[in-house]
């Protein structure tokens, strides 16, 4: 699941669908609309019956993700191969003049972005709406 589509599960969740693409604006658009939405928490419910209690947990989208999401457009539109002619190489060439970057420059950094959308997905809630949960997340 990408970044965009997981910030507009959690803007239809706390109102209308966006239709917005660029992920600094869906974020914005969703911390207007759900302050807590930049939390992660978790939910435990105690039914009153003898049944066990159970949990939901909300990740939250951070800031390093949603940075990422013009970066990875790059590499998914072709303009990062475009502007780097040596991208194939298979060492890094970041110091290099004039400057290029290969894959290698970036593995370690698409390896971080792929652990914030893990983290980002972790969660069984998409969000809360109403305002029987406004007081959970006051600071």
């Amino acid at each position: 699941m990408g970044i965009e589509k997981r910030l507009h599960e959690y803007i239809s969740a706390a109102g209308p669908k966006a239709k917005e693409y660029d992920a600094k604006k869906l974020l914005a658009k969703l911390r207007e609309r759900a302050p807590y939405a930049q939390k992660t928490f978790s939910l435990v419910f105690k039914p009153h019956s003898a049944a066990e209690p159970f949990g939901m947990a909300f990740t939250g989208i951070s800031d390093t993700l949603v940075a990422a999401h013009g970066k990875l457009g790059d590499l998914l539109h072709a303009s990062f191969f475009h502007t780097n002619p040596h991208w194939a190489y298979r060492m890094r060439l970041r110091d290099q003049t004039p400057p290029s970057r290969s894959l290698a420059d970036i593995r370690d950094w698409l390896g971080d972005v792929a652990d914030e959308l893990d983290k980002a997905t972790q969660g069984t809630l998409l969000g809360l709406s109403g305002s029987m949960f406004e007081g959970l997340f006051d600071d």
